[in-house]
């Protein structure tokens, strides 16, 4: 049987059986332990084949610097010898000798030929051979790789030491497929973005109309180029139930996979940002069920640039940019609660869609948003010649309140006029127009008769002169006053 030996640094060890030794341990070719029968000889040293003295060079000590390469020829023989796996990889993990180390588990997945990459827009890996993008399942498929290691090259890395490695070598090939999908588009030239709301949503064609549905792709762009810009506003599409706006919004993202319509803003906050991950489009569904406090988070929601969220594969939770834009839809005309600080909510009445036709233009869409998204203003919003305007739209969709009609009917009676405007205590508005005694009214009934009041015209409440004293109040500018004057 031929001779075979092992080079350790504490010397060589002829072994009977035809086997080799690691200091007191033993690993055979064959299942069978054996005994070192002495030091190896000139005689002995005369007899080793070109494949012994190879392997006479190999030092796999962690702390040498040539730990790297000799693992990697420690790879290539086993790797050409893996049907012989040995049982007693039970008794010692790696007998070899070899660090369990990051570098080795890296060196030891590249020789398997194993392809590993990170879609940075996705925030997920990818592995080939792998049915489906690494996610949750990422602790699963770590073992896995683990077990083929081992099987392989008689190597456990350890768990840890793969994770890292995995990740690693995700890393250096990582890519984004929704910029690479905006790079490689190619423009025809002809105009679509300005339009696409009325053409395939059937929206009124309008200016503001126009200005919307072309920030919004831009945004789109550049949420994808720059991730974690700022873009402060929601596009929201209104129509009846079923006319396929939640469809068309997921034609425009390109399927489910950059897609959700789960964006509930009465959910907790960290499930609204982990929702967002790996999203390019996310629909805010049915906006009319929201409350005054919903609404307020959801303008909270809107403005924020990044996120805090753990990534599935991820062991903390990170500070993620957005990449993602957020589009509402409902099917009510007074979704908004509160009449002041609507100006994120950018409303579009739908008609008919055509989601044939945006098929079949979205690319298209794309490639012009793409275009002419580096010359746009920086954060994407309408021009300011048309902010007046939409202001108006989104004081329509204001719910109104029973109690602007009683105040609009009896505050002409009951404010007084001093300097050209209209006066009125807060306390006189409740006890004479609604009834109410102070110590009766709470916080909550407070804020209500401040919306109301704004809605109505006047501005407070604020300090205001009521006979010798100050009291909390409101004020109006008295139209009848400036007539009396011109």
């Amino acid at each position: 049987m031929p001779t075979t030996a092992y080079a350790k640094e504490c010397g060589w060890f002829l072994i009977e059986n035809g086997g080799w030794a690691v200091g007191e341990v033993l690993k055979m070719d064959k299942e069978v332990m054996a005994r070192v029968v002495r030091a190896l000889d000139a005689t002995d040293l005369a007899l080793l084949t070109a494949d012994d003295l190879a392997m006479k060079d190999l030092l796999p000590v962690p702390s040498k610097p040539n730990e790297v390469q000799t693992f990697s020829s420690f790879l290539d023989r086993k790797q050409a010898r893996k049907g012989k796996a040995q049982a007693e990889l039970n008794r010692q993990a790696n007998p070899g000798g070899f660090a369990p180390s990051v570098a080795n588990a890296k060196l030891a997945i590249t020789k398997l030929g194993i392809s590993m990459k990170f879609d940075k827009f996705h925030m997920r890996m990818e592995i080939e051979g792998y049915d489906k993008p690494v996610g949750e399942a990422f602790g699963d498929t770590v073992l896995k790789l683990r077990d083929v290691v081992i099987e392989n090259f008689d190597f456990d890395p350890g768990q840890r030491n793969v994770e890292d490695a995995a990740r690693l070598l995700a890393m250096q090939n990582a890519f984004d497929p929704v910029r690479e999908y905006l790079d490689g588009l190619i423009w025809d030239g002809t105009p679509r973005l300005d339009t696409w709301l009325s053409v395939y949503l059937g929206a009124t064609d309008d200016e503001l109309t126009r200005a919307i549905g072309r920030a919004v792709l831009v945004a789109g762009v550049r949420r994808v180029r720059r991730p974690g810009c700022k873009f402060d506003a929601m596009l929201v599409l209104e129509g009846p139930q079923g006319r396929g706006k939640s469809s068309a919004l997921k034609v425009l993202a390109g399927g489910d996979d950059n897609f959700t319509d789960a964006l509930d803003f009465r959910q907790n906050y960290k499930e609204h940002q982990e929702l967002l991950l790996g999203k390019w489009i996310v629909e805010a569904p049915e906006l009319d069920g929201l409350g005054q406090s919903d609404v307020r988070r959801a303008k909270q929601f809107i403005s924020k640039t990044h996120d805090r969220a753990r990534a599935a594969y991820a062991r903390t939770v990170e500070e993620v940019p957005r990449r993602c834009i957020l589009i509402g839809t409902t099917n009510d005309d007074h979704y908004l609660k509160d009449p002041t600080g609507n100006r994120r909510f950018w409303p579009v009445v739908t008609g008919k869609i055509d989601l044939a036709a945006l098929r079949e233009a979205r690319d298209q869409l794309w490639a012009e948003a793409a275009m002419v998204e580096p010359g746009e203003a920086d954060p994407v919003t309408i021009p300011e010649h048309l902010w007046t305007v939409a202001a108006e739209r989104q004081a329509e969709r204001v719910e109104a309140d029973p109690w602007e009609d009683t105040l609009a009917a009896l505050l002409p009676k009951l404010a007084k006029r001093a300097e050209g405007e209209l006066r009125i205590a807060t306390s006189s508005i409740f006890a004479s127009a609604l009834a109410m005694e102070m110590p009766n009214v709470t916080r909550r009934d407070s804020r209500r008769l401040g919306d109301c009041m704004r809605r109505l015209g006047w501005t407070g409440p604020k300090l205001i002169w009521a006979g010798d004293k100050p009291v909390r109040g409101y004020v109006k500018e008295d139209g009848m006053a400036l007539t009396d004057g011109e």
